[in-house]
């Protein structure tokens, strides 16, 4: 399976982009070559600076009531107002189900990595 990275450096400069066919295998994509690239998978990492990780302790109805207490919960350990957090929630723990890891990052840098993502070649938007 062939996936293609992209890395998108801190200041979101322009992301760097590399394939890997085999685990032993990456190879550095130029920008020019990338709609000529075919891949199974397509992966964005970003800086972790830029994320803030965290364990939740709540039980929920919903996804969203899920959310909306882990943002309040974790308002204390983040910089930033809750309303600017985007929160991705992971799954339950199987030695406690009430606990769950959570992934913070501000709505500003989710756009604009996703406004990012808007510049790949089609058959990537998968």
């Amino acid at each position: 399976m062939s996936v293609l990275f992209a890395f998108c450096p801190e200041g979101f400069g322009l992301p760097e982009w590399y394939l890997t066919k085999s685990p032993n295998e990456v190879d550095a994509i130029p920008l020019d070559e990338l709609g000529r690239v075919s891949a199974d998978r397509v992966v964005w990492l970003i800086p972790g600076t830029d994320v803030h990780l965290a364990n939740i302790e709540a039980t929920a109805r919903s996804m969203a009531d899920l959310r909306t207490m882990a943002l309040f919960q974790l308002e204390d350990d983040i910089s930033q107002a809750v309303s600017a957090m985007h929160i991705a929630i992971g799954p339950k723990s199987p030695a406690n189900p009430n606990l769950r890891p959570a992934a913070l990052v501000s709505r500003s840098d989710m756009q604009s990595w996703l406004l990012s993502l808007d510049d790949l070649p089609e058959e990537f938007a998968s």
